[in-house]
């Protein structure tokens, strides 16, 4: 809409579409933030008593892509496809975020059943492990290191929180 109104010179049309896309992105930010401190554990409990903290972990990874997806666009504009490495990083977050959603939603569709939860928890805990270190490399590579710095102590208040699914987890 902002291009469109620009194009046709239509101002008010632009300050409209403007002032809404400054909302979505402060409100974005706000709930990226939010959600790293408290670890997406306010965020409303959906699913299972077993999937609850994953699908937190997962709420707080997608606000956390929103808000990076949001400076990199800031940073880099319109050479983002240029920067591959950035996009694939930002392609890399999508994917995690939909193999994590997809085993949630296998988990919850397939009854809850108890003898599934640790590849419920095996899968989710790889896909945050890896959603985590592709936001966290994203930040870092950013052409402005200030600002990939200030936003990875932003997103990442406590340090990393996932380290992955556990060697016990993994052999059992």
């Amino acid at each position: 809409d902002e291009v469109r109104a620009a194009m046709q010179g239509d101002l008010v049309a632009f300050d409209k579409a403007f002032m809404q896309h400054v909302g979505n992105s402060a409100s974005v930010s706000a709930r990226a933030l939010w959600t790293a401190v408290l670890g997406g554990s306010l965020s409303p409990a959906v699913g299972s008593a077993e999937s609850a903290r994953l699908v937190n972990g997962l709420t707080r990874f997608s606000a956390a892509f929103a808000f990076s997806t949001e400076m990199a666009m800031l940073t880099v504009g319109g050479q983002l496809k240029r920067r591959e490495a950035l996009s694939g990083r930002l392609a890399d977050c999508m994917a995690w975020l939909y193999f994590g959603s997809a085993a949630l939603h296998r988990f919850e569709a397939g009854g809850c059943k108890t003898e599934e939860i640790p590849f419920l928890r095996w899968s989710t805990e790889t896909c945050l492990k890896n959603l985590q270190d592709s936001i966290d490399g994203l930040l870092r590579n950013l052409p402005n290191p200030l600002l990939g710095a200030c936003l990875r102590r932003a997103l990442f208040p406590f340090g990393l929180p996932y380290g992955g699914p556990s060697d016990e987890l993994t052999c059992s």
